[in-house]
């Protein structure tokens, strides 16, 4: 890992050559060497001038220049931590190999991991060009795994259970000799930023921007002279919760519909015949916050939005691309941004404006085999949202399906209901 670079007009930092520039062999593979370091690679050293300012201005420039000076002290002691943490791992690293022996001569090393707390899983790779490799045993404390086959001639992977804390050993295995060292493993690259309360707001702006957006659009839209407006799902579920009735003070009409009678409900009913219960045509924006995966025949729902809407009105629909199960037994669906272009696109009567997912998550699986194993690599992601305008007027018959008004509507009625107010 090599040492970073830190010079301002302000501040100045200086770094000294680390463990990859000065080590030319090591027990650990060329891409991640390790070995002692006796100096701290980061120096910062302050050189904050008081900015010749006219008087008034002075105690700006003194804030500015003390804001500073505390930054820089944090910076110092963060680096100054990480380094001595670094060192001592490495003089570790270093004892290690001279008890072990003599320096393993086949270079290795761990592309990528992840893990949690009840193991690790690793894909990596064996440089076989010095010496046939046989076989590779992963050590943590008392748990081992044997690896005896190898991708591509040098590529092997493998979960191992583990302590988040206890090292990792590699006992490689060739030409009948053996040699143990230890597994340092690679610091990143992240796909995404980590969370971070002390992160500005901005930070989540950019994370819910899209759909913030669209949201935006719809409330304005919503607000003009003489609308009508429905949310489904309106319930409010707390007694301190805030309802979206309160964002659309200029609109003629807000009617809340939801399958249970409760607070900020105008409406009971089952929202695949929407259109039956307000009437056709007769709204100007449909919205719904995290609503469709409970919903049994998404579809039916999308014909009956088209048809509740006047033509030109807008609808909007947030929900889950991935979620745990909430809301037994009424969970059902789960979708991508492609999925809801399908529901609310031009074959169901609409044009899209807008659509995206966001905030990535990954998935640990409980089996951690083959392409198992991997799924903590590829990003889900929690919300999926989409805006879309009514273009067209559905035909009488063209989204069907064997239900009857009432078998939906008792479906619908095991969504649990809302727990009585104390």
């Amino acid at each position: 890992m090599r040492n970073a670079y830190i010079a301002t007009d302000e501040c100045q930092a200086h770094s000294h050559p680390s463990a990859d520039e000065t080590n030319d062999r090591s027990p650990i593979s060329s891409k991640y060497r390790a070995g002692p370091e006796t100096m701290i690679p980061f120096q910062l050293h302050r050189k904050i001038p008081l900015l010749r300012r006219p008087f008034h201005q002075r105690d700006v420039a003194l804030r500015e220049r003390d804001e500073l000076a505390t930054k820089l002290q944090r910076t110092e002691k963060e680096l100054f931590k990480t380094a001595l943490e670094r060192n001592h791992f490495q003089g570790q690293v270093a004892e290690f190999a001279k008890k072990e022996g003599p320096t393993c001569p086949i270079e290795y090393g761990v592309d990528r991991y992840w893990c949690d707390a009840s193991g690790i899983y690793m894909e990596g790779w064996v440089d076989q060009s010095n010496a046939p490799v046989t076989s590779l045993r992963l050590e943590a404390g008392e748990n081992a795994v044997e690896i005896g086959t190898f991708l591509q001639g040098r590529n092997f992977h493998a979960y191992l259970p583990r302590n988040p804390t206890t090292p990792i050993f590699v006992t490689i295995v060739a030409s009948d000799q053996s040699w143990r060292c230890p597994i340092v493993l690679p610091a990143g690259p992240l796909s995404s930023p980590p969370w971070s309360h002390e992160r500005p707001a901005a930070f989540q702006q950019r994370l819910f921007a899209a759909q913030q957006l669209a949201f935006d659009t719809v409330v304005g839209f919503g607000n003009l002279e003489g609308r009508v407006v429905c949310e489904v799902g309106s319930r409010s579920v707390a007694p301190d919760s805030a309802t979206k009735r309160s964002l659309f003070p200029r609109a003629e009409r807000y009617v809340g519909v939801d399958i249970h009678r409760a607070p900020n409900v105008d409406v009971v009913g089952d929202a695949h015949f929407l259109h039956e219960m307000l009437g056709e045509a007769s709204a100007d924006l449909v919205f719904s916050g995290a609503v469709l995966e409970h919903l049994s025949y998404p579809w039916l729902f999308s014909a009956a939005v088209n048809r509740t809407l006047k033509r030109g009105g807008m609808t909007f629909h947030a929900t889950h691309q991935t979620w745990p199960l909430h809301e037994e037994p009424n969970d059902f669906w789960r979708f991508s941004d492609e999925a809801l272009k399908i529901l609310f696109g031009p074959e169901a009567g609409f044009r899209v404006l807008s659509s995206g997912m966001h905030n990535q998550s990954f998935t640990c699986a409980e089996e951690r085999t083959g392409e198992f194993a991997r799924l903590p690599f590829f990003a889900c992601y929690t919300h999926v949202f989409i805006l879309a305008e009514k273009t067209r007027d559905l035909d009488e018959d063209s989204v069907r399906w064997p239900v009857s008004p009432g078998r939906s509507r008792s479906r619908s009625g095991r969504y649990p209901s809302p727990a009585p107010r104390t």
